[in-house]
């Protein structure tokens, strides 16, 4: 890769020198502290196996399974509640206890995902363990309802937050190829919890009462958490960057982030109900209450498959393209196979048959946001979209213990509410992975029309009569957000090169991303202009792959980037000048040439379109007599 000096917002820089490849800028001792806590830049490729790194997956699925894996045994305190403690209560007024518990644990998301982020996941994950055994044995001696909200369904399940996004956020700094599989076993532990907890609470709950059950599940659980606190920590050093509001607001405006996020809350809005009323409607069937037990049992049981071997094919297939059909799968089966069964057999068919799709469903979107964020804010981003997808369980219990109440008991409706929000969620998921690459089974009718260019205004008539009146049009503001394939050719005394790839300039997040195929190897270099020194030297990640090897080599530190921001405004603010519409290779039509000159001393063209989107830059330093040409071509902008 080549780094020079750059200035952080939007021009482009003086070109490398000669001996480009060989350049590793030396990080400042006194801004070292601002990105990592170690003495080295340079962090390597994440290993993707070895002791260490399954060590953090083994502590992981401890602490998922003492987090997830209790909240997706919640459903047994909704039938033990109505015949107990809260008989006096409704059906609806006693599901808000499970939907709160399971809002609290989604909804600080956000919050534990940027504490992750910014100083690693052991002070999350010791001060969950705290709040979540506090929370049990507060459990175990409360007797009214508004007891059994607090320490239940706030203090437990923001215990149960914490234990959860932490381990994720570490896990995926640990492993790359097979990132899938790592997170898969890690939620795996939510569904051995859920086969092991609710027949453990049960049995205790008649041999030692309801008190001591919980008590003992939570020393059970203060083991598992111990276990956790020693070995869980991530690879990365946190960067422990000021808080700023936009890093969790911003996700928000990638498309692909966007609609799966929606997709989230319709899927938690539905997916956790046959969790909790499967039991209930088992036993309304006529289903003996002890066999009814071991509806929720059988249902984490199948979906720990469900976990792990999508997980395996999401590996090689994709993890949108193995949770997509699985996910509508468990909807077709909630609203076939649970709508019309009547008997014992047919509804341990569904339990089994929905928990295998549901253990994917649920257990997988993690990956699917790590796969297109940058490995430093999966935890953020993860508690982002989690934040959004709290709403959707806080509110789906209740609404279906309504829908029961009102059709004076029976479960029809609510089988529907919950396959439709399903088949929805799935809907979704798959408007997100068309951002992302595109329907790749659709009709040619509907490709053409997506490939056809947009209609733009034309040029003004100051811009096309240029060369007959000389008058000198404003210079435009810019779409600054693209993404495009390009062509560069650098050439000095020295060398010349050719470099091919693809690059997203993005000023409303503030990066740059550039993969690149050159001199035999292939690259991809991420810009993080959010970290900027007051030198102007950005925070950059630069992975590098060549042929002798499958390993990548990671690297990372503050850079002089060749790859600028370009903002939206930085053709007004420059004073560019107009120099006449020209032709480009990749471009059919005419394109404006905008003439400005950076740090004093470096002319720049930029050439945009009618439709004001950059379509290439040509620059020239002097002093290392280098000269570069920049052609973009299937561009994307907005």
């Amino acid at each position: 890769m080549a780094h020079q000096k750059q200035d952080p917002t939007e021009a482009p820089s003086v070109p490398p020198s000669e001996d480009e490849s060989q350049i590793q800028p030396e990080l400042p001792t006194e801004k070292r502290s601002t990105i990592f806590d170690g003495p080295s830049k340079d962090f390597g490729p994440p290993p993707d196996g070895g002791l260490e790194a399954w060590s953090v997956v083994a502590g992981g699925f401890c602490a998922v399974f003492a987090s997830f894996g209790w909240i997706n045994c919640i459903g047994i305190f909704q039938d033990y509640y109505e015949h107990n403690q809260l008989e006096s209560y409704s059906s609806s007024t006693i599901a808000w206890i499970p939907s709160v518990e399971s809002f609290m644990m989604f909804f600080w998301g956000p919050v534990v995902g940027k504490m992750t982020d910014e100083f690693g996941p052991r002070i999350p994950i010791l001060l969950g363990s705290f709040l979540h055994v506090f929370g049990l044995m507060m459990t175990s001696i409360s007797k009214e309802y508004y007891q059994i909200l607090l320490s239940q369904s706030f203090c437990s399940a923001i215990g149960c937050s914490f234990l959860f996004y932490a381990p994720i956020a570490a896990v995926g700094t640990w492993f790359l190829r097979h990132r899938a599989i790592a997170f898969g076993i890690v939620t795996a532990g939510s569904s051995l919890g859920g086969v092991v907890l609710p027949i453990m609470v049960n049995r205790l709950v008649v041999r030692i009462g309801f008190g001591w059950a919980m008590r003992s599940v939570a020393f059970l659980f203060l083991g598992l958490l111990a276990i956790a606190n020693v070995t869980i920590k991530s690879r990365l050093p946190p960067p422990r960057r000021k808080f700023n509001i936009k890093d969790f607001v911003t996700p928000f405006q990638e498309m692909p982030f966007l609609f799966l996020t929606i997709a989230a809350f319709l899927l938690y809005l539905g997916s956790f109900l046959p969790f909790n009323f499967i039991i209930v409607q088992a036993k309304a069937l006529g289903i003996s209450p002890h066999l009814a037990e071991y509806m929720v049992p059988i249902v984490n049981a199948a979906s720990t498959f469900g976990r792990l071997l999508p997980a395996y094919l999401g590996d090689r297939v994709g993890v949108f393209n193995v949770m997509i059909p699985l996910t509508l799968l468990g909807g077709i089966f909630t609203l076939t196979v649970w709508l019309t069964a009547h008997s014992t057999a047919s509804v341990i068919a569904y339990a089994a048959l929905y928990g295998f799709t549901s253990g994917c469903t649920l257990s997988i979107v993690p990956a699917m946001v790590a796969s297109f964020s940058d490995v430093r804010s999966i935890g953020s981003r993860n508690g982002s979209l989690y934040g959004v997808a709290a709403f959707g369980v806080l509110i789906g219990s209740p609404i279906a213990g309504a829908i029961v109440s009102d059709q004076g008991g029976d479960f029809s409706g609510l089988i529907i509410f919950c396959g439709v929000s399903i088949l929805l969620g799935a809907a979704f998921a798959i408007v997100s992975r068309q951002f992302l690459v595109g329907f790749l089974l659709i009709g040619f009718a509907a490709a053409a029309v997506a490939s056809t260019p947009p209609k733009c205004p034309p040029f003004p008539s100051s811009m096309v009569e240029f060369s007959f009146g000389f008058k000198q049009p404003k210079p435009p503001t810019i779409k600054p957000d693209y993404k495009a394939h390009f062509v560069q050719h650098k050439w000095n005394v020295e060398l010349s090169h050719i470099t091919v790839g693809y690059i997203e300039n993005s000023p409303s997040k503030e990066f740059v991303r550039a993969d690149e195929a050159f001199d035999g190897q292939l690259a991809s270099s991420y810009f993080d202009y959010s970290n900027v020194t007051k030198s102007g030297l950005v925070d950059n990640t630069l992975t590098t792959y060549n042929h002798e090897g499958t390993n990548p080599s990671v690297w990372r530190g503050y850079v002089n980037s060749n790859f600028p921001i370009f903002g939206k405004s930085i053709l007004v603010d420059s004073g560019a000048v107009f120099e006449g519409l020209v032709q480009r290779d990749f471009n059919p039509s005419l394109v404006a040439a905008w003439s400005m000159m950076y740090q004093g001393a470096i002319p720049v063209t930029v050439y945009v379109n009618e439709c004001a989107v950059i379509v290439g830059y040509d620059y020239f330093a002097p002093e290392l007599r280098t000269r570069v040409v920049m052609e973009f071509f299937n561009i994307q902008a907005k």
